[in-house]
């Protein structure tokens, strides 16, 4: 198409039909510049003024195309030819603009390839050979990194360093911001030959990983509530903290040691064998232990257990009652390493104006109180044998007195019934109290549980506030 071609003849059709440029610009729906820029050549008219700019000059559509008049016995020829060009023309633009986009494509692809290389080059996945530390001065808690809820711990340390074989380390914060390695990784490096392992059954819960040598420790957070943080640090850690991890506040568990000499190894199944130890006063002992490949007769070892509750200090009772943590071997050893105490839990008191068992305290999980229920943890460090079922009610404080809410229902409402404490001296509850009194108003209230000592009911109580 000739555009300064069409553009004359639109000129000279629109005087032909008496028509000024600002009268055409009214009918076509433009502006009188717009006509101008057609009939200068400038400009061509927007496809969708082609059937009315025709009508207004009584003029078709091929003719407009072509720039002239067309004889009647020629139109039908001329209208083929420009349709053949206009075909022509636009496949012309079509492989043009299909081969720029081709070209582009392949410059986008060289471009984001070279960007791939570069950062592959500068952050390649780290197949993890060791794992190095830079110590502090003093040990300290700090939080490093935080995504999806999942926070990381260093304890004792300012930087953590992921090497491969080739000794190029790589800053484990930022790795993981690379996408470098993955949390996945480390517990695969951990679980390999670099470190002993504790399924921690007693840290709430039996999904936690502690991982530990005698150069570091770390541990990977897996509990009932949800908690997947990950901690790093020193050997003196695990000790430090002293169970404030993982969401909890600090154990009450207490660690000690023990060192034996190793008298004989029997297997006892595929899983446990016996040892005859004998500690330095002379008490020889046998007992069943996990299979450990590395303990040999003839030699001494210091292990290293956990404890809860008070027993008589015998070989045969540390083994049965306490939780066996590991063990490493010693060639000396000094009286006082030798005879840590076995620490026993202090008396505990209750924070409530009703308790009538000793050494038992019942409480309301921080965070969890709601108008509507709350979690309760019943801690039992009597030594009785105390029976906990489902009966419970709620009170209200009336000046100096205690009123007896009027329940809806009568059904007691537990998420289980657990009646007695596990080997953590731990009892965790959870209530609705909703079913029994409806949601509670503002006020003070407590908790109040029956307790069985043999068949003699007894009631301890916890106190909370609704605000």
């Amino acid at each position: 198409m000739n555009q300064e071609k069409i553009g004359k003849f639109l000129a000279d059709v629109r005087k032909e039909k008496g028509l000024t440029q600002q009268e055409l610009a009214k009918i076509v729906g433009v502006t009188d510049r717009a006509i101008s820029n057609w009939e200068n050549g400038r400009r061509m008219p927007d496809i969708s003024l082609f059937k009315v700019l025709c009508e207004a000059l009584d003029i078709s559509l091929n003719e407009l195309l072509a720039g002239e008049k067309i004889p009647v016995e020629e139109k039908e020829k001329r209208s083929e030819e420009i349709l053949l060009k206009t075909l022509t023309k636009e496949e012309r633009n079509r492989k043009r603009l299909q081969k720029s986009f081709y070209l582009l494509g392949i410059l986008v692809f060289l471009l984001i390839s070279i960007i791939f290389f570069i950062y592959k080059t500068m952050y390649p996945n780290i197949d993890i050979y060791k794992v190095d530390f830079n110590y502090l001065d003093q040990d300290e808690l700090s939080k490093v990194f935080e995504k999806d809820n999942v926070a990381i711990y260093y304890y004792g340390v300012s930087d953590l360093f992921l090497c491969n074989q080739k000794n190029r380390c790589f800053d484990f914060v930022s790795a993981l911001k690379n996408k470098q390695t993955s949390i996945l990784n480390m517990h695969e490096y951990w679980q390999g030959e670099h470190a002993r392992t504790v399924q921690t059954s007693y840290l709430y819960d039996g999904g936690t990983t502690i991982y530990y040598n005698d150069n570091y420790v770390a541990i990977f957070c897996n509990t009932r509530e949800g908690n997947k943080d990950i901690y790093f640090g020193k050997s003196e850690m695990l000790d430090d903290l002293d169970g404030a991890y993982c969401g909890h506040e600090k154990s009450p568990l207490k660690k000690f040691r023990r060192t034996y000499d190793i008298l004989a190894i029997k297997k006892k199944d595929e899983t446990n064998v016996f040892l005859t130890l004998e500690n330095n006063q002379g008490e020889k002992a046998t007992v069943s232990l996990v299979n450990t490949s590395d303990l040999q007769v003839g030699q001494k070892y210091e292990f290293t257990f956990y404890t809860f509750e008070s027993f008589e200090d015998t070989i045969t009772n540390i083994f049965a009652k306490a939780i066996y943590v590991g063990h490493k071997k010693i060639d000396k050893i000094s009286h006082e390493e030798r005879n840590d105490k076995i620490v026993i839990s202090d008396k505990i008191s209750t924070p409530s104006s009703l308790n009538e068992l000793e050494n038992v305290v019942m409480e309301i999980v921080e965070g969890t109180l709601t108008r509507e229920g709350a979690k309760i943890l019943i801690t039992d460090l009597s030594g009785q044998n105390y029976t906990y079922g489902s009966e419970f009610w709620l009170e209200k404080q009336d000046g100096s007195l205690w009123q007896t809410l009027i329940p809806i229902h009568d059904d007691y409402f537990w998420n289980d019934i657990a009646y007695h404490v596990d080997i953590n001296n731990k009892l965790m509850l959870e209530t609705n109290w909703e079913y029994m009194y409806g949601k509670l108003d503002n006020g003070k209230y407590r908790l109040v549980k029956k307790v069985l000592e043999e068949d003699t009911p007894k009631y301890i109580s916890v106190e909370f506030e609704i605000k």
